[in-house]
């Protein structure tokens, strides 16, 4: 989710004129309505976001809300080109890989006098994610959802297998021995997917193995330790050793989730926003569900979170503000929690959205809430990352040792690092 073609804010000066120009700012208000723009990525959200704005609209009769939702590859360059354009919407939903960009360079609206007029009290939303969306001091987003990576699994493929389904009592060696036991190559189908990934992948084994991908305040990589390196060889071994997982290159051929959904691997790492499109699937919603992931040297996963941002220039400051307010009320993340659209920010409306849905056993994400580890974040991290996976690449054919790719990583993570600091 978190792989997306960056565009420079120059190279797109004049396309931003051309596209989300229609949504921009709330342009084409008649009478005393306003009408403010909402741009967002994830379809399979777009229901229950929209049931939110309806809310807002009828206890704000003079303000209607526009929403437009684009494909995630689209929105990065799309939002970049409208922004730099003088058209960015009024309201965007915003991830934590991009926002220091847009807040560094003063496109977000500052959020901290709405926060003390409307009383919100930001010790009531999960830790991590509002960190994600403050920059000197100003919080530029108000937490949207917070997202949890837990162990995705085809019971029907266990149930063949006759090996009893994931839960809270699996580790690290149970993982493995039932990805051996579960992979049938003539069939095509493999235990588990160790894929070059980084969130929704390798990341939440090194924290479980005590290691950290950032040090020393997240200003230096810590990918160069043993911690990390034990974890690293562990998560590869799958396919290296075992051969019960795709091989890097099969997984960029035919990710994961697709051969998840065509019922040819038996266990994945992935998060909870998968759970719309899982249920949209009918094999998946038979056959599939939902487990903590396994223990390591201790209990660990990668929480993160969306934001609610403002566009610093929005022509209905006003109007924006109150919409903003409106979706960090206990009624916004309500709604948001019954829908299934994702586990909301606010506190205590974790099992709320698990019992939106009893196809799977969605509650094992709230459980997991409670040791996550909020994403790893810099103001470099997206570059520092890139590098990363791009050195894993190597680690993962073969090419590089683990001791050698991480060293790399941290000798070249560590110099983008330093210069921006």
């Amino acid at each position: 989710m978190n792989c997306f073609k960056r565009v420079t804010l120059v190279s797109l000066s004049l396309l931003g004129t051309l596209v989300l120009g229609a949504c921009g700012n709330g342009n084409g208000d008649s009478g005393d309505q306003v009408t403010l723009s909402y741009a967002s990525w994830d379809t399979e959200q777009a229901p229950g976001l929209r049931k939110m704005l309806d809310a807002f609209e009828e206890q704000n009769p003079d303000i209607k809300v526009e929403m437009e939702t684009t494909p995630w590859d689209q929105y990065w360059v799309k939002l970049e080109a409208a922004t730099t354009g003088g058209n960015m919407p009024d309201i965007v939903t915003m991830h934590s890989t991009e926002s220091y960009k847009y807040m560094s360079q003063s496109m977000l609206m500052g959020l901290n006098e709405l926060i003390a007029e409307n009383n919100i009290d930001m010790t009531n939303f999960t830790e991590g994610i509002a960190e994600s969306y403050t920059y000197e001091e100003e919080l530029y987003a108000i937490p949207k959802d917070a997202s949890v990576i837990g162990l995705w699994y085809n019971k029907e493929l266990f149930d063949q297998a006759g090996i009893a389904y994931p839960d809270a009592t699996w580790t690290w060696d149970t993982l493995k021995e039932a990805a051996v036991q579960l992979t049938d190559e003539e069939a095509g189908i493999y235990g588990f997917a160790a894929d070059n990934s980084t969130e929704g992948g390798y990341w939440p084994f090194i924290y479980q193995n005590g290691g950290e991908v950032f040090i020393d305040d997240n200003t230096k990589s810590g990918m160069n330790s043993e911690e990390v390196q034990d974890a690293l060889r562990y998560y590869i071994d799958f396919y290296l050793n075992d051969q019960s997982s795709p091989s890097a290159k099969e997984l960029q051929d035919t990710n994961k989730v697709g051969r998840f959904q065509a019922g040819r691997l038996a266990m994945i790492v992935e998060g909870n926003w998968q759970t719309p499109g899982f249920l949209k699937n009918e094999y998946l919603a038979e056959h599939a569900d939902v487990a903590v992931l396994p223990k390591g040297k201790e209990n660990a996963t990668i929480t993160n979170g969306l934001g609610w941002a403002a566009s610093a220039n929005t022509k209905h400051p006003e109007e924006t503000k109150k919409l903003l307010a409106f979706l960090a009320s206990e009624e916004a993340n309500q709604i948001q929690a019954e829908t299934g659209a994702s586990i909301p920010a606010l506190k205590g409306f974790e099992e709320v959205w698990a019992s939106s849905a009893d196809t799977f056993n969605l509650s094992v994400f709230a459980e997991m809430l409670e040791y996550g580890v909020p994403r790893p974040y810099n103001k470099n991290g997206l570059n520092a990352e890139k590098i990363e996976t791009e050195i894993m690449n190597r680690v993962f054919s073969g090419e590089l040792s683990v001791e050698e790719g991480t060293a790399q990583i941290a000798e070249e993570v560590d110099a983008i690092l330093a210069e921006s600091n």
